[in-house]
């Protein structure tokens, strides 16, 4: 009888913690949206400019879309995307950060700013890829024997910069190509909507 009654306990634990994290990430995809609908037409800039879930393979949630204070931009937006939310575990996430400065000049200073911080990582070559960007920079972390790093673009096209960063696995969702191929999606979305703003 005991037995049983624990079991019955650990089942009913199981279906609430279950039930609890299909409720997480059905609330951050619903607040997401939310956040995203809401937006006045001036602030509509960045709508097709940063990550979605057409971008990511099957299985990924958007997880936070929030505005940021950047110096010097008219407008600055982050944006997250993830498939797993286990604190104990290596989340694999991808993030955005995208900024409208008021000309290319301020935008220049800003990705200048930007790249420095990434200047102790390996500079990734760009050979046989195709880029939209006036100026980009693509690095990785690398630690012996893991089978994961975490990468980071940053792109500048006239006055908009893009800062994409994952983790990307040797074993699966994201691989390397899988994240430069997000990248570049992206990076030819902005180009487009700066060569009509001009």
């Amino acid at each position: 009888m005991k037995k049983a009654k624990y079991l019955w306990i650990i089942g009913i634990s199981l279906a609430i913690g279950i039930g609890l994290f299909i409720f997480q990430r059905s609330i951050g995809s619903a607040l997401f949206t939310l956040v995203l609908n809401s937006q006045t037409t001036s602030d509509e800039w960045f709508r097709d400019l940063i990550i979605s879930q057409s971008d990511l393979p099957a299985g990924w949630i958007p997880t936070k879309l929030e505005y940021r204070n950047e110096p010097d931009a008219v407008s600055s937006v982050f944006v997250r995307y993830a498939t797993n939310t286990d604190k104990q575990q290596v989340v694999q996430a991808i993030v955005q950060y995208l900024s409208l400065y008021e000309n290319t000049e301020n935008a220049t200073r800003a990705y200048q700013t930007k790249i420095a911080l990434y200047k102790n990582r390996t500079l990734m070559s760009l050979e046989g890829q195709e880029w939209q960007a006036n100026q980009i920079y693509l690095s990785c972390s690398f630690d012996a024997g893991s089978t994961w790093t975490l990468c980071d673009v940053v792109t500048q096209h006239g006055n908009v910069v893009s800062v994409l960063g994952g983790y990307v696995f040797v074993d699966r969702s994201l691989t390397y190509d899988e994240f430069v191929t997000v990248a570049q999606q992206i990076d030819g979305r902005i180009h487009q909507y700066v060569e009509a703003d001009n």
